[in-house]
Parts: structure tokens; C-alpha cells; sequence
């Protein structure tokens, strides 16, 4: 199982990148444990609070506050 992060700041296009998600799920046998998250803060905050690294994360560039890319440097794994 494959542990996938998609931040972005319309819930729209969260909503969108779950289900293709789950489509490709359906279609390849490959498990996702998907978490949604509206800001870069917000993911920053939940690794903070979780020792549990996502495998994949999924950033929309282009959001209020901590754009997609700080937000990857933040995560960046050493």
C-alpha cells in the first residue's frame, strides 16, 4: 500500500486527483491510502504531529501561504 498525500488549495482539484487515484487503483490492484490537505501548512503540520512518511506527495505549485515547492523543502527526506 502506497501512502499519498495530495495537498492543494482547491478542493476541487483535490477531490479530482482522489478519484484518478482511486480509478487506478481499481484498474492496477495497487493499494493508495489517500490524505487530503487545502494548504502546504497544513501537511507541514500533520508530519509534525505523525512519524508516518507518505511514500508519494502530490503538491499543487501555485497556493496561498507556503507554496507547493517550500512545502516540498520543508518534507524533503534527508
Amino acid at each position: 500500500m502506497y501512502r499519498v498525500a495530495i495537498c492543494d488549495d482547491e478542493e476541487k482539484q483535490r477531490e479530482l486527483v482522489k478519484t484518478i487515484l482511486i480509478t487506478l487503483s481499481i484498474k492496477t490492484n495497487i493499494d493508495f491510502e489517500i490524505e487530503l490537505f487545502g494548504s502546504g501548512e497544513q501537511l507541514v503540520s500533520y508530519y509534525e504531529r505523525h512519524e508516518t512518511p507518505f511514500h508519494i506527495l502530490i503538491l499543487d505549485i501555485e497556493m496561498g501561504g507556503m507554496n507547493g515547492i517550500q512545502t516540498a523543502r520543508k518534507k524533503r527526506v534527508k
